[in-house]
Order: structure tokens, then C-alpha cells, then sequence
């Protein structure tokens, strides 16, 4: 069961319950697409999908930590969403 009083970080990786729906911002499908962020998650390449930023409900989607991505790969992704949404 997930703790109620959890706050996500912006680098933690968490489960989310979707029903029906699965979103995967982060994958182990690697196509080196210039928005993917390389990074390990339990000790398997994956990439950030950075392009594919979405605005969840973590409370309802009953977030649970999974892992946290490291601060080089946070500069990374956050670079790339001010380069998508041109912010200076």
C-alpha cells in the first residue's frame, strides 16, 4: 500500500496504477531519439523520455519510489524541457 504522505521528488522513478492506460516516461526501449536521456533503473539501460513530460496525480495514481535518477541525469532532462518549451 502506498504512503499517504509521500511526496515524489523531481528525480525519484515511481510506480503508478494506471487502469486502463499505461504512460512510460521512462523505458528500456532505446531508439536514441534526440529527447531520450540515457540513464540505469535496477541495473538496465533505460531513457528518460523527456519529451513526454506529463502533470500526474501521484496521490490517486498511489506513487511508490522506485528508484531516484541521479543529479547529471536531472540536469539533463531539465535541459531538454527548457530547450522543448524554449525557456531561457
Amino acid at each position: 500500500m502506498a504512503r499517504r504522505d509521500y511526496v515524489p521528488h523531481a528525480s525519484d522513478v515511481v510506480w503508478l496504477e494506471f487502469r486502463p492506460v499505461m504512460s512510460r516516461p521512462v523505458t528500456a526501449r532505446i531508439k536514441g531519439h534526440p529527447f531520450e536521456v540515457l540513464t540505469m533503473v535496477d541495473g538496465i539501460e533505460c531513457a528518460v523520455l523527456s519529451d513526454q513530460i506529463k502533470s500526474l496525480d501521484w496521490k490517486v495514481r498511489r506513487a511508490r519510489k522506485k528508484a531516484a535518477e541521479s543529479a547529471d541525469v536531472m540536469i539533463h532532462v531539465r535541459a531538454k524541457v527548457k530547450a522543448l518549451l524554449m525557456i531561457g
